[in-house]
């Protein structure tokens, strides 16, 4: 049975793989359907891949449901090289190759377990070199990529919302290179020994950009454009983006997420918001440092530079309106309550256009996710509700515990 349902899933993707390049105005779509103990299916028109088992199991559930349809991806690193670095594509081969190397010494820095998960997904009838770029290419900013995420992040005490409750909303800018944000995905992952968890991502990428686990914990991460006096990258550290996956898998509270921060090696420079049931943060993070922004008045706010005396830059440059999108998310009316529409249109009002390609706001009392995707600025779209606790309903959700 399962090697007739893979045969069946695989000759349905190759049909749908067709259709979309032959037809390019039909919008792609992951085909339905089940492997093994992992399930693609559409909620609210949202595609939700839940994966469960061994490292190994995982990689080829992601790789069967999921990557095999979408396999265009494994052309996006080229793409963004492309539109990145205006040079030669000679050059540019080898500036890819010289990305390949580098990712490779980083693989062998993975936790064990993702990189189980990585080489299930690599061994399933997959270019691997693009792949790997994929997973490690965005901590590799000394080879000319520079200024890549340009995302919004805004956190609301239960003080300040209408539902009494945090609200942590997220806009997550990125290069579509005019088609990745067709293949956004949720993905539910239930491992052994460790947390349930939901990223916002794309197939293929076994990292966590956005995500929520089933304590509530939500996270985001984001690109910083300023320098700073610290390293500027660890060749002995973890791709940042597996670094806030464990977050995911062992973490119950921002304070957990600190302390585990911590005592990770870290590659790169980033920021990453954090909330949990009580609140949020922001973090600061360098391979030297982890500093923290506590809520201000009951608000955190986020875009892609340092603040802290310990990192900021004398001189700040206005990158993707970096500083202009932070003073507009902190301008909140003394005695306002934010809800789910007002933290949207928040969200909104800080969008850049076609970069713009996931929108979601975190409800970490209810595991809730109010998710918009799609052409940019997604934040315009409407968005649609995945509840992963499911608690009014008397049914166990896939987070709830």
């Amino acid at each position: 049975m399962p090697g007739f349902r893979l045969e069946m899933i695989l000759s349905r993707s190759a049909n749908r793989l067709g259709l979309c390049a032959s037809q390019p105005n039909i919008p792609f779509r992951y085909p339905e359907g089940k492997y093994e103990r992992g399930e693609l299916a559409y909620i609210h028109d949202i595609p939700v891949l839940a994966v469960e088992g061994l490292p190994r199991e995982i990689g080829e559930q992601v790789a069967v449901l999921a990557l095999l349809p979408a396999q265009i991806l494994l052309g996006y690193p080229m793409d963004v090289l492309r539109r990145r670095l205006p040079i030669g594509d000679k050059l540019r081969q080898k500036v890819f190759e010289k990305l390949v190397q580098k990712g490779r010494l980083l693989l062998l820095n993975f936790p064990e377990h993702h990189r189980a998960e990585f080489d299930a997904l690599a061994n399933f009838n997959m270019d691997r070199d693009p792949l790997l770029a994929a997973n490690t290419m965005f901590d590799l900013k000394n080879v000319g990529l520079r200024e890549l995420f340009g995302c919004s992040s805004l956190i609301v005490n239960a003080e300040h919302t209408a539902t009494g409750k945090p609200l942590f909303g997220r806009n997550l800018d990125f290069f579509s290179c005019g088609y990745l944000h067709a293949y956004s995905l949720v993905t539910v992952y239930r491992q052994k020994d460790k947390k349930a968890f939901v990223c916002i991502g794309f197939p293929g990428f076994i990292g966590c950009i956005s995500g929520m686990n089933d304590a509530g914990l939500c996270l985001a991460s984001h690109d910083v454009f300023t320098p700073t006096p610290d390293r500027k990258f660890n060749p002995n550290g973890t791709p940042f983006a597996l670094c806030y996956r464990r977050l995911l898998e062992e973490c119950c509270s921002v304070d957990e997420a600190i302390e585990l921060l911590k005592k990770m090696e870290r590659t790169t420079s980033t920021l990453l918001v954090l909330c949990d049931k009580e609140g949020g943060a922001t973090l600061e993070l360098t391979p030297d440092n982890v500093i923290r922004r506590s809520m201000v008045n009951g608000f955190c706010t986020c875009t892609n530079h340092f603040t802290s005396k310990q990192l900021s830059a004398k001189k700040q440059d206005n990158v993707y309106r970096t500083l202009d999108r932070q003073e507009k998310l902190q301008n909140i009316a003394p005695g306002e309550k934010l809800g789910i529409k007002e933290m949207q249109q928040r969200l909104h009002s800080v969008n850049q256009g076609d970069l713009t390609i996931q929108t979601m706001i975190f409800e970490p009392e209810h595991l809730k996710i109010h998710l918009a995707i799609g052409d940019g600025p997604s934040s315009r779209h409407e968005m649609k509700t995945l509840d992963f606790g499911l608690p009014a309903s008397g049914r166990k959700g896939p987070l709830s515990r």
